[in-house]
């Protein structure tokens, strides 16, 4: 089934619900002084189609995560949505958004840092968009936005992936924050247990002889012919 054929099947729609998605009305790169806009379905006519109530509770964080209506500075945001589903079980996402000054030229940005560069390819060979396609796929895309967020807001760690795992990281903070959990971490509790040790199952008896030497021999040939085919000195 095509995804616009899908879009437009309610019963599709209802069993694969926990694929849509939403984003910030707007895109994922704000500017000082906007008020930060609620998130919005990505297809709000197919959500409409099984949900009388299609809002989605927002709520901002600035980059220590703590609660915003506006944004003041530039910096990292992050926005966090329940959408209501048809099963009555909220779909909790959490997004990253960048905050650049008003009079910010994201076309000049995009000039200066290049096309963005995958990590997956030996080579790095870079993605082929202009200047304008990869400014307008910061607004629109998340994942896109990583490569002018890496670029405003570097880390230490200059490792494929790190500012990723990074930014994951601080939305699993911003989830157990909303969760009560804060930064108090999973401690192990232990507790003494008022029995004896477990009893021994089963002794081994090591007054035999081992393996003949026939399964000896073919267990030693079955090792060596495994290190030849793997390069590895037996």
């Amino acid at each position: 089934m095509s995804d616009r054929v899908a879009l437009d099947n309610p019963d599709w729609i209802r069993t694969h619900f926990g694929e849509m998605d939403f984003a910030p009305a707007g895109g994922y790169v704000l500017r000082v002084g906007q008020r930060l806009p609620a998130l919005v379905w990505d297809h709000p006519e197919a959500v409409a189609s099984v949900l009388d109530d299609i809002a989605i509770p927002t709520q901002w964080f600035d980059a220590d995560l703590q609660p915003v209506e506006s944004a003041e500075k530039p910096g990292l945001y992050y926005v966090y949505g329940a959408g209501p589903s048809p099963d009555g079980r909220d779909l909790r996402r959490s997004k990253t958004c960048c905050c650049v000054d008003a009079d910010t030229d994201l076309l000049a940005l995009a000039k200066e840092f290049g096309p963005q560069t995958p990590y997956d390819l030996p080579e790095q060979i870079a993605f082929e968009h202009s200047p304008a396609e990869t400014a307008q796929r910061w607004q629109d895309d998340e994942q896109a936005l990583f490569h002018l967020c890496m670029h405003l807001y570097p880390i230490t760690d200059k490792r494929p992936g790190a500012w990723e795992m990074a930014n994951a990281n601080v939305h699993l903070r911003l989830k157990r924050q909303l969760s009560g959990l804060n930064d108090q971490g999973q401690r192990p509790h232990y507790r003494q247990l008022s029995i004896s040790s477990a009893p021994i199952l089963h002794a081994a008896d090591f007054s035999g002889d081992g393996p003949g030497p026939d399964v000896s021999s073919a267990i030693e040939q079955a090792f060596t012919a495994w290190c030849e085919s793997e390069q590895i000195p037996s």
